[in-house]
């Protein structure tokens, strides 16, 4: 990774990597949305997005690089094969130039005014901000047909977080939402650690950081669901984690997940 010498009295520089795999619907909203922040506006050249075109199969990348008069630094990372959104993120960080490095999912799923929330706790000091669902500000917008969706997610995943929290030293309520922010020494450190990836990847760089001692925020975020998904989608996620989460502990009592 690229080490920067940033003006001590300067606001850090940031980078936002925005993963996704046939996002061509939702990437085109994201982006102009992203655009539309004062935040954003206001960073100028000192805010960078790169956009990971995981493999996809859609026109995501054409609609992302027809974004970028919009912006003072962005650009399209397109990998020809699927590799998951864990291991696109992190040969992606190779590419990152921010002192602040965060990431949201490609789906414009996360109302994207938090950012400078985010921005601000990792400059007060947090070495990794990460999005807390269950956090009692977090705010749902649902559209009427994705409520069974989103209840059945949301039931597995406080399973998931309570056997995270009986297994392993994290007290995090939300180990999996796809919007976290990290000091840049804390991303190279904590995604250097990442074996298994897939669908835990976020409780792998979680348990890195806690072994290395960072200090870990979550935050609330708000969230907009608008397209219903089907719910047997829940139980064949869910049989995926169970397995890779088998690994992690495997993993985690091997001492692999120590910097």
């Amino acid at each position: 990774m690229i080490n920067l010498a940033p003006d001590p009295d300067a606001a850090p520089t940031l980078t936002l990597l925005v993963p996704g795999r046939n996002e061509e619907r939702h990437i085109g909203g994201l982006l102009d949305d992203l655009a539309r922040q004062p935040f954003v506006q206001r960073m100028g050249k000192r805010f960078e997005v790169i956009v990971i075109d995981d493999g996809s199969t859609d026109r995501m990348a054409e609609v992302a690089s027809s974004k970028a008069p919009a912006f003072s630094n962005l650009r399209v990372l397109r990998l020809e094969q699927n590799v998951g959104k864990g291991r696109a993120l992190q040969r992606a960080l190779g590419e990152a130039t921010g002192d602040i490095i965060g990431f949201v999912d490609g789906d414009h799923t996360f109302e994207l005014s938090a950012i400078e929330r985010f921005y601000d706790e990792i400059r007060a000091g947090a070495d990794l901000a990460v999005g807390n669902r269950r956090a009692s500000a977090t705010v749902f917008h649902l559209h009427p047909d994705t409520i069974p969706y989103i209840h059945l997610r949301a039931f597995v995943g406080e399973r998931f977080n309570d056997l995270v929290r009986l297994l392993t030293k994290l007290t995090l309520l939300d180990t999996q939402c796809g919007f976290k922010f990290f000091r840049r020494e804390a991303a190279r450190v904590a995604f250097s650690r990442m074996r298994v990836g897939g669908f835990v990847f976020d409780l792998e760089l979680l348990l890195t950081a806690n072994a290395a001692g960072y200090r870990i925020v979550p935050l609330p975020v708000a969230l907009n669901y608008k397209n219903p998904e089907p719910l047997a989608e829940v139980f064949t996620m869910s049989q995926s984690v169970s397995l890779a989460f088998a690994r992690v502990i495997v993993n985690q009592l091997a001492g692999h997940y120590r910097p």
